[in-house]
C-alpha cells in the first residue's frame, strides 16, 4: 500500500515535470519564432525606407543655439555677500 502511494506521487512529480518541460519548450520555441519575425521585418523596413538621409552639421547647430536659454546667475540683493577671499 505504502509502495503504490509512492509510486502514485513519483508518477504525479514525472508527469508535472514532464509538462512543465514541455511548457517551457514551447515557450522557447515561441520566443525564437517570435525574435526572428521582428528581425526580419526590421530588416525588411530598413531595406524599403532606403538609406539614412545625412543632415547638415551647421543645420543641427543652429536649431540647438536657437532653442536654447540662456541663464545668467546674478546675486540678488537680499542675498549675503559670498567670503571668497582671504
Amino acid at each position: 500500500m505504502i509502495t503504490s502511494l509512492f509510486q502514485g506521487a513519483i508518477g504525479w512529480l514525472a508527469g508535472l515535470t514532464e509538462a512543465a518541460v514541455a511548457i517551457a519548450v514551447m515557450l522557447l520555441i515561441g520566443l525564437v519564432v517570435g525574435m526572428t519575425g521582428f528581425w526580419m521585418l526590421s530588416r525588411s523596413l530598413r531595406k524599403l525606407a532606403g538609406p539614412a538621409a545625412e543632415l547638415d552639421p551647421s543645420e543641427d547647430e543652429t536649431e540647438e543655439i536657437e532653442g536654447a536659454e540662456v541663464v545668467t546667475i546674478c546675486p540678488d540683493e537680499d542675498s549675503p555677500p559670498s567670503n571668497l577671499g582671504p
